[in-house]
């Protein structure tokens, strides 16, 4: 990461070089370092949705595609610092959330007796040890009172210029030089006072709520959680986020010089191209191409061979390629179809350096990056769909024939069980159950009843432990 603007990413390599106006590349290669970066802002403002879908998507492995693992690993990458602060992801509201046992809300009154109304405002969840630490008095407690009244304070702060607002609306204009003072806390909540030089009033109150409160995780403080575990491994949120302003950079050391031939192109005079790399005055690579015509060479000869440039040039216009060297290249009058081809008026054999008459073509292209170094990333080409390349792929189907029916739970009736035989002195006796299950029958709903209520117990009971 450079500074807090960007993440980086540099890499050396040594590369060929191809002259954009012939086509042609150099054999040898010359040092080169990329420079990839993005923005971190963009980057940091898209984490926390990148990692909400990462979250969702938990261990289920199968089908996924490269955005989808990029989600993946993001959320693994933050995912301990944002359970070690309590925070867990939750599948059926798709947030991350944090359980309180109290809550601490500001509430307020408003309008005229007897049609006054309550209402809750802000709200910060109390962890269950801070209650507890307030209990124990002595040190604990005053620990507990510092925290909980730094809290007070800040959400206090918050509120008050819409409370003085209001105050202010109603008639009571006093309130418009009054600030936040001090704020007390107990067990009941508390409250904070505003003042005025020596005046002093209890304007803000506070009440303090047992129970299971669950906090939303949201991108503010996400960002506190998760920033630095994402500066120390940025690339699935780099990568996850699209590259925000995406920026490549190529840079070649300066009085780096490459020679590209003699060759003869396709206007069939032989030329040797000399290119030599600079930089500006904000550290940017130049490159300074000087073409020297050689008519001292054969065209098409092994010194001055009649290469292809690469990428290979359009086909003639006949179709067939012109496997022969073109001996006589001034005599078809017809103007080249490679404007930057053509030969220069001028054909002094001395090195004579052009002050580049492609500077057009390059600020058509993509300059000095593309020009010289094609095969980068930032200069691929993309492809195009062709017709049918997706026939071959089907998405599975399957037919569920289940049947649904009803649950039969706590049938009407049961079966009573057959009746009991034995002997009794050699003489058979059979017991039967019919009275019984008859009388279980008419006070069934009793029995079920009296169950439902000691679960109900069992169930509280253990609730208010």
């Amino acid at each position: 990461m450079g500074g807090n603007m960007f993440y980086h990413e540099n890499s050396s390599k040594s590369l060929a070089v191809r002259d954009v106006s012939t086509g042609f590349r150099s054999t040898s290669t010359v040092p080169v370092t990329l420079e990839a970066r993005v923005s971190r802002k963009a980057v940091l403002s898209g984490a926390f949705g990148l990692v909400k879908r990462g979250a969702a998507l938990g261990t289920r492995l199968s089908g996924w595609g490269t955005a989808a693992y990029f989600a993946y690993e993001a959320y693994q990458a933050v995912k301990s610092p944002i359970e070690s602060a309590e925070y867990k992801y939750d599948e059926k509201s798709e947030e991350f959330l944090k359980y309180w046992d109290n809550k601490l809300c500001i509430w307020d009154r408003r309008g005229e007796y007897p049609n006054e109304i309550y209402k809750e405002y802000e709200c910060t969840g109390v962890d269950s040890s801070i209650i507890r630490a307030y209990k124990l008095g002595g040190k604990s407690r005053s620990e507990a009172e510092f925290l909980m009244k730094s809290k007070m304070e800040a959400m206090a702060n918050n509120y008050w210029p819409e409370r003085r607002q209001y105050l202010v609306d109603t008639g009571n204009k006093e309130y418009l030089k009054y600030n936040v003072s001090k704020c007390l806390f107990d067990l009941n909540g508390g409250s904070c006072s505003v003042s005025n030089g020596s005046d002093s009033r209890s304007s803000i109150f506070f009440k303090l709520k047992e129970g299971t409160f669950p906090t939303v995780l949201d991108s503010q403080e996400f960002l506190k959680i998760a920033t630095p575990s994402i500066d120390s491994n940025p690339t699935p949120f780099v990568e996850g986020t699209g590259k925000p302003e995406y920026n490549e950079k190529v840079s070649v050391p300066a009085g780096t010089v490459v020679t590209i031939g003699p060759v003869t192109p396709e206007n069939g005079k032989p030329v040797q191209i000399t290119i030599t790399f600079g930089k500006d005055s904000n550290g940017n690579s130049t490159a300074d191409v000087a073409t020297t015509q050689r008519p001292d060479l054969t065209p098409g000869g092994s010194e001055a061979p009649n290469t292809k440039p690469d990428p290979d040039p359009a086909p003639n216009p006949d179709g067939k390629p012109d496997k022969k060297p073109d001996d006589n290249p001034d005599s078809d009058d017809k103007p080249d179809k490679r404007p930057d081809d053509k030969p220069d008026p001028d054909d002094d054999p001395s090195d004579k350096r052009k002050e580049d008459k492609k500077d057009n073509k390059k600020e058509e292209s993509k300059g000095l990056l593309c020009d010289f170094f094609p095969d980068i990333l930032a200069c691929d080409k993309m492809g195009k769909p062709e017709e049918g390349m997706f026939d071959a792929i089907s998405i599975p189907q399957t037919t569920d024939d289940r049947t649904w029916s009803s649950d039969d739970f706590l049938p009407p009736n049961g079966v009573c069980p057959q009746p009991k035989s034995f002997n009794i002195w050699g003489k058979p006796v059979q017991i039967s159950y019919e009275p019984l299950c008859v009388f279980m029958e008419k006070v069934r709903f009793a029995v079920l009843l009296g169950f439902i209520i000691m679960s109900a117990f069992i169930v509280f009971g253990s609730l208010r432990k």
